[in-house]
């Protein structure tokens, strides 16, 4: 029995929303209007959060190639995601100089890069920051 009544209150529910479509989006533009300053809050608060997960990482480094223009190889199509896990965080050692390779906080000269031709947008190497800034 339970089930039915589940599945009649979903029907209710969604026949209201249809007949009164006008009046619901008239009370919700007045509640965020009423709360936009406390939402926007916890949507930064929750966004300092999320970057600073591995996935939220991740994101906000793709986003940034993207910017830039730079083509995977071929090898990877568009999955950056995987381009992300197996090249970029696999590379444990610097391609040029063999230094190993770090994440910190603040850049340092074995900062983690991914080097790339800034015209043509393509992909070359995972390089530490030193042997990329040496590069140009």
């Amino acid at each position: 029995m339970p089930l039915k009544d589940k599945e009649r209150n979903a029907e209710y529910m969604r026949q209201y929303r249809e007949n009164n479509k006008e009046k619901l989006d008239e009370y919700h533009k007045q509640w965020y209007q009423d709360n936009k300053e406390e939402q926007r809050e916890k949507t930064n608060d929750y966004s300092k959060y999320y970057n600073q997960t591995p996935r939220g990482k991740m994101l906000q480094r793709i986003k940034s190639w993207k910017s830039r223009n730079v083509k995977l190889p071929e090898e990877y199509g568009e999955n950056w995601d995987i381009f992300y896990d197996q090249e970029y965080l696999g590379t444990t050692h610097c391609e040029e100089c063999g230094v190993e390779l770090t994440e910190d906080k603040h850049t340092t000269s074995t900062t983690r890069c991914l080097d790339h031709n800034h015209i043509t947008g393509e992909f070359r190497n995972i390089l530490c920051h030193a042997c990329n800034s040496r590069r140009g």
